[in-house]
């Protein structure tokens, strides 16, 4: 498949133009304003971020990836290692006539399975409270409301078996400190101009490359000894959290890490919107007249085009769209005037 690859500012300008020129807002030979050039980035985003949830429009790249060993803390005597990458709470202990915001967290002076959070901004009173012992009761202390959230606490806390394992191995450890962030070894978040893999192999000691199997969240949740096992990895699942977060997690965890150990090979899908003018764009030469009368379209629709020309307009996007998807529907625009 043939692509082309533009500066940002080159490729957007001139489909800008373009579309301007389609609906007659400016004669031959004027150039768009830097509010109409505005206008036609956000427009461009837009119409991208949709269409590339059904078309190979997103350009794809190789990628390697190392991993790190797990990380091995020390508690009370005792050794963790982790089982979950995340970010540890930023608690302290809780002190009398305090100022505390929203969202802090405090723990009493005898440390339980629970961490408070501050309901509302306010001041501590002279005492401790009684503070509850059952998930999501709340306490007053002062002006200040706690409600209890489970603790991630190695061996004490109520969630610490999500994100620990007693370790007994000769591995050196580190202090279990408060907000730092904690390693297993095989997750990784995806970069942010990573919407997704589409293929993936592990090496090892470029000796190997054995292809991964991606899994669905069922395959996932039906596996056993997840994610305590490690070996040779043979498959990668991806969780999406809803927002714009991605981690991957290979299964099992790599039980040799490092640029020696087992490497990460994939196929990175590439977002293809919130272009600015430190970035390329890269997509299939097809796209060019589909994403001008796109964006001539949604133009139309802002600049007060007529109906009858603004309905000739979307017909005929909606055609070039579909020929670009390899589709023979009609209605893939959703342009405000008929959203």
């Amino acid at each position: 498949m043939t692509h082309k690859v533009y500066s940002a500012t080159k490729i957007v300008y001139r489909l800008v133009k373009q579309a301007l020129e389609i609906i007659n807002v400016f004669a031959d030979g004027d150039e768009p304003t830097a509010a109409q050039y505005q206008r036609g980035i956000d427009a461009f985003n837009d119409i991208v971020s949709d269409l590339e949830n059904r078309s190979p429009i997103f350009r794809k790249e190789w990628r390697t990836r190392a991993f790190q060993p797990s990380t091995i803390v020390s508690h009370n005597g005792k050794k963790y290692k982790c089982l979950k990458s995340y970010s540890s709470q930023n608690k302290n202990t809780r002190t009398n006539l305090t100022a505390y915001t929203e969202g802090a967290l405090v723990l009493p002076s005898t440390e339980g399975g629970y961490t408070y959070i501050a309901l509302n901004d306010g001041t501590s009173g002279s005492q401790e409270p009684s503070f509850p012992e059952y998930q999501d009761q709340t306490v007053m202390d002062g002006t200040v409301e706690w409600k209890a959230i489970l603790s991630d606490t190695p061996g004490l806390g109520l969630d610490w078996t999500t994100y620990w394992e007693e370790y007994s191995g000769s591995s050196p450890a580190v202090p279990y400190v408060k907000n730092a962030i904690y390693v297993h070894a095989g997750d990784f978040e995806l970069q942010d101009d990573e919407r997704g893999i589409d293929k993936c192999y592990i090496r090892y000691k470029d000796i190997s490359y054995e292809p991964l199997d991606l899994l669905n969240s069922s395959d996932w949740a039906s596996l056993s000894g997840r994610p305590t096992q490690e070996g040779v990895p043979d498959s990668l699942y991806i969780f999406y959290d809803g927002i714009n977060t991605a981690m991957a997690h290979l299964n099992p965890a790599p039980i040799e890490t490092g640029a020696d150990g087992y490497v990460l090979h994939y196929l990175a899908t590439l977002r293809s919107y919130d272009y600015d003018q430190s970035v390329n764009i890269d997509f299939p030469d097809r796209w060019n007249r589909a994403l001008k009368w796109a964006l001539a379209a949604e133009l139309g629709y802002e600049f007060g085009v007529s109906e009858t020309i603004l309905n000739r307009i979307e017909k005929k996007a909606n055609e070039y769209i579909g020929l670009a998807l390899g589709k023979t529907e009609t209605n893939f625009l959703r342009i405000k005037s008929g959203w």
